[in-house]
């Protein structure tokens, strides 16, 4: 990276995951677009010519998930990969190198990931007009271990094991979680999730169905 790359990458206060600078001396980068859509992420180039401008040219080549890894390869054309796969540019087509034909297993970071669960109960307690509440509770509980399948991009399936000693509440009712009212974590240490179905709620996200 020369020194006007590094320049111009703190002088613009970048928000960016990977950078390279490829030999004309454009800028390529992946990263968020921006801090109020932190999910949706892009491969962006800069300009070359207009890098020290009040506003550097820059054309967001591909948006999408997460992009992982960024290079130049021989012929000048970028590389750059996702979570499901690889991506090269050659300038003016891109070519998904994901094998859509194929489902994939993903096997999940156990140290990165865990369950959260979230209850309350049906009917909620009034005192006067003072609400009380609905009981409910929040918590975790850490991944044994755990799969999920991808296919065309989408999550199809999967299935996880939790360790239900490690089960937590956040109102600090941890030890009241193993009474065998609620989890008989000495019985059953550890419990299966498996997802037979999953749906696109409003927003876009996916939900998986315990099965």
């Amino acid at each position: 990276m020369s020194s006007s790359t590094f320049d111009f990458l703190i002088n613009t206060n970048m928000n960016c995951s990977g950078f390279v600078e490829d030999k004309k001396g454009d800028i390529w980068t992946t990263g968020p677009v921006n801090s109020a859509h932190v999910a949706v992420w892009a491969l962006s180039r800069y300009d070359a010519k207009s890098l020290y401008s009040e506003k550097p040219a820059v054309a967001e080549i591909m948006t999408g998930d997460a992009f992982l890894g960024l290079s130049e390869a021989n012929d000048g054309s970028i590389w750059f990969g996702s979570a499901t796969g690889a991506y090269r540019y050659d300038g003016n087509t891109i070519t998904d190198f994901y094998n859509k034909e194929d489902q994939k297993k993903y096997t999940i970071d156990t140290k990165q990931s865990a369950v959260v669960w979230k209850t309350s109960m049906l009917l909620a307690s009034w005192e006067g007009s003072k609400f009380l509440g609905d009981r409910s509770g929040t918590g975790d509980v850490d991944i044994l271990k755990g799969e999920l399948m991808i296919e065309n991009r989408r999550l199809v399936g999967g299935t996880i094991e939790v360790d239900m000693n490690t089960i937590e509440n956040f109102a600090d009712q941890r030890s009241l979680n193993k009474l065998p009212p609620f989890f008989d974590v000495k019985k059953f240490p550890v419990s299966t999730f498996s997802i037979s179905k999953v749906e696109t709620v409003n927003d876009g996200k996916t939900e998986g169905k315990n099965g």
